[in-house]
């Protein structure tokens, strides 16, 4: 009877392995969208601060010039 406890037929063995990998494809799906997110936002962020490093050079130009 213990023996039975521990058995797990073959179907079933199957369907939970394919129930894992498709929730590890998702998983990896939305890992790798997180992933692209945070790039692009790293990518936004160093755009930001290039443009305001641009904007605390030009502003004292510009106060120069009385614009």
């Amino acid at each position: 009877m213990v023996a039975l406890f521990f058995y797990i037929p073959a179907e079933q063995e199957c369907i939970s392995t394919h129930k894992v990998r498709a929730q590890l494809v998702i998983e990896d799906d939305i890992l790798r969208g997180l992933g692209m997110c945070l790039q692009q936002a790293k990518r936004a962020r160093v755009r930001t601060g290039a443009l305001l490093a641009n904007l605390v050079i030009v502003e004292p130009t510009l106060t120069a010039l009385k614009i």
